[in-house]
């Protein structure tokens, strides 16, 4: 991936593949099904960078809630 990639607002799929190691047919069903938000502009599908995150930070798992009973 180029050093240019990271200065930029939007990333193209292959750049988003690359970016979190997934391969890009992942990354295309991804977009397609909605998950993660993009903009098609003519035949260029763009994912802003603000977005992915987002969508990354949405992901994680949240924390396990602690078990036993509560006195």
């Amino acid at each position: 991936m180029a050093i240019g990639t990271l200065n930029k607002i939007a990333l193209t799929p292959q750049e988003v593949a690359d970016l979190c190691g997934l391969h890009i047919n992942t990354v295309r069903k991804l977009i397609a099904d909605k998950k993660i938000p993009a903009v098609h502009l003519s035949r260029k599908i763009l994912v802003s960078k603000a977005g992915l995150l987002r969508w990354l930070e949405g992901q994680s798992n949240p924390p396990a809630a602690p078990t036993g009973t509560a006195m």
